[in-house]
């Protein structure tokens, strides 16, 4: 399982279908109030260039998604009762934010309220496409039907696309490689963040399996009931409304963001620290995307044991290991003694939102020690602990802390860590089946998720498309590669001490170049 851009996914000829789910005039005020991640998310795109409005030219990062691979034939009907049970399921994907005066409710001017369908009120719309002849026909149509159709500021928030294979694309090997035997078609959907979150995006692909075949074979569905995101959703206002600018999370993030040594950095915010890793332009620029495969099964269980040998678990060994890659990386002593980046993290504590869709994520601070030439065995106890240290703050919204202390930058340097290993149907995955993102801009952003699944550990970033950060976020994932490789072969990594060699004369001693995609 990988995360990348549309443009990363293997596609192919075929039959083309978008799906658009509908409503009846049966929208209503919905008194539970939007979470402070989705208020804040709509008002941003507000004043976004990117909302896809008429007569602009939508920029394509205004969505996430997934496309995978359902193994039965393609029946149009039983496919549009899918998405009807699954848009009945999730409560999700039947809500909106509206602004302005609404009767008696009390919303004023610009403030912003939550309008929500009943179950019975949505229907899915299909609008044959037609056969596309070749995979780039239908990665230019998709990147324009998602750029142009999901928006946060209005509903629906989501749309699916089918690509029913003809007979050359079934026939081809490419196509077919990791595919079951029997007749396929690839489901491709894209949604606004706001209805959606990594976890959704994931767990998907298990479910419309199920729901699909259970309608193929006139059964009910074999899935656990999952909770409303509607219904969490005051549960997140609720500890957004308890922060003030005293409270002690907010205090813990101002250390963070806005602490002695502010005066010092050009950003609030942690940046990647490492030379040219942030373009010079004034306006943001489409970034550039990459994924690779850093480790094999085998051997990331090997790193797993070794990281728990260390105080660690499989999660604070890869990052650890990350912070002994940027300080191999560090040329001009940018990382000073300490790893700083903004870190996602779930907030699904209940059981019953275990399985629902929506945006189920908080952001933590992480301030890593890294003193000068500490090994890769001596930093994982380090990592571990200042991973615990702030784990409390991720169930407060990070928009709320942001405006007590009137920080208006949004996180530049942000490290995911996704373990996809007992996820729902994932013992089912092929390569073809992939999280995706929409495009991205800016000129200071670096992101990098860290994927564990059941074939290993795969890496996935998207940073500033300029020739110097490429070197150096390059330099950092050889030296990434060849910290953990080491760890794997000889049971520890070297941090060598800032500027003592050139990355190329570790990574290239012991092993491989890493290989590229994006």
């Amino acid at each position: 399982m990988e995360y990348t851009e549309l443009s990363a996914y293997r596609l192919h000829a075929g039959h083309v279908t978008t799906w658009t789910p509908t409503a009846t005039d049966a929208w209503a005020v919905d008194p539970r109030p939007l979470s402070s991640n989705h208020e804040a998310h709509v008002r941003e795109s507000l004043s976004s260039p990117s909302t896809g409005a008429p007569g602009e030219s939508p920029r394509g990062d205004n969505w996430i998604g997934t496309a995978f691979r359902i193994h039965h034939p393609f029946d149009a009907e039983v496919f549009s009762a899918t998405l009807r049970l699954w848009m009945v399921r999730h409560e999700a994907y039947r809500t909106t934010a509206v602004a302005g005066t609404v009767g008696d409710t009390g919303v004023e001017g610009d403030a912003l309220h939550r309008e929500t369908l009943p179950a019975d009120a949505v229907d899915v719309s299909a609008q044959p496409v037609g056969h596309l002849p070749d995979a780039g026909s239908v990665h230019d149509f998709l990147d324009r039907h998602f750029a142009t159709e999901v928006s946060a500021l209005r509903w629906p928030h989501l749309t699916v696309a089918t690509v029913g294979p003809d007979a050359e694309s079934e026939g081809d090997p490419a196509v077919s490689l990791g595919s079951q035997d029997g007749p396929w078609f690839t489901v491709v959907f894209a949604a606004d963040h706001a209805v959606m979150d990594a976890y959704t995006q994931i767990v998907s692909i298990a479910e419309l399996r199920e729901v699909y075949a259970a309608q193929l074979a006139d059964r009910t569905p074999e899935l656990p009931l999952a909770g409303s995101h509607v219904d969490y959703s005051r549960v997140e206002r609720d500890l957004a409304d308890s922060l003030t600018v005293d409270h002690p999370v907010v205090q813990r993030w101002r250390d963070f963001l806005v602490g002695a040594e502010a005066a010092e950095r050009a950003s609030a915010t942690p940046r990647l620290p490492l030379a040219g890793a942030h373009s010079d332009a004034e306006r943001d620029v489409q970034q550039v995307s990459t994924s690779m495969w850093l480790l094999g099964e085998v051997d990331a269980t090997v790193f797993g044991q070794l990281s728990k040998r260390y105080g660690g678990s499989q999660v604070t060994g890869l990052l650890a290991a990350l912070k002994v890659a940027a300080a191999r990386a560090d040329r001009d002593g940018l990382c000073g003694d300490t790893f700083r980046y903004v870190m996602p993290m779930h907030t699904r504590t209940s059981p019953e939102f275990a399985l629902s869709a929506g945006w189920f994520v908080g952001l933590m601070p992480v301030e890593d020690p890294m003193p000068r030439g500490a090994a890769f065995s001596e930093a994982v106890s380090a990592t571990t602990a200042a991973v615990k240290e702030n784990r409390d703050l991720v169930a407060y919204p990070y928009p709320k802390v942001a405006e007590l202390l009137e920080v208006t930058e949004p996180p530049r340097f942000v490290v995911s860590y996704v373990d996809t290993r007992f996820i729902p149907g994932a013992e089912d995955w092929t390569p073809h089946d992939r999280t995706l993102r929409g495009v991205a801009y800016s000129s200071t952003d670096v992101y990098i998720w860290v994927v564990r699944t059941k074939g290993g550990v795969n890496i996935s970033m998207r940073y500033p498309d300029a020739p110097c950060t490429r070197d150096s976020v390059r330099a950092l994932v050889a030296e990434y590669f060849a910290v953990l490789h080491s760890v794997v072969d000889t049971g520890d990594a070297a941090s060598l001490p800032f500027g003592a060699a050139e990355a190329g004369e570790t990574a290239g001693e012991t092993v491989g170049e890493p290989v590229y995609e994006g």
